[in-house]
């Protein structure tokens, strides 16, 4: 063999040690931090939406003045992630490490809706469709 290759030889050896090193250096972390995002889960694990709702509705009357029901609500819906589910790892891209993280369809887990502004041409007035039916604002909005 050619004492030349020698380097070359050494230089691919230790790339690949290295290689088994940085490998073996990722695992204990990964762990420590799954572990970590696992007992903080009630902090992390869920998403908040914010949304601003906004219903009108007018009747128009043959006597008297147009009959109208204005009301704006602000919904907040909070989704939670199955973190079980969730894939955490740490990839190497170039000389960094970095924290990848995969996380479920999240599941609606609470709704808090409430209401920011309602008026109406007088108290007792319910909105009703064109047919002349009673309209039910809050389905699907409790």
């Amino acid at each position: 063999m050619n004492f030349k290759c020698y380097p070359i030889i050494i230089a691919l050896m230790s790339l690949l040690l290295g290689g088994c090193q940085i490998q073996e250096g990722i695992k204990p972390l990964e762990k420590t931090l799954v572990a970590k995002v696992k007992q903080d889960a009630p902090q992390i694990a869920h998403l908040e939406a914010t949304y601003g709702i906004a219903f009108t509705n007018s009747y128009e009357n043959r006597i008297a003045s147009t009959d109208f029901y204005i009301r704006v609500d602000q919904a907040k819906i909070f989704y939670g992630y199955a973190l079980e589910q969730a894939e955490i790892k740490i990839v190497q891209e170039g000389n960094q490490n970095v924290l990848s993280v995969r996380l479920p369809q999240p599941k609606q887990v609470a709704r808090d809706r409430k209401i920011d502004f309602l008026t109406s041409t007088h108290t007792d007035y319910r909105p009703i469709d064109k047919d002349g039916n009673a309209i039910d604002v809050d389905v699907n909005g409790n």
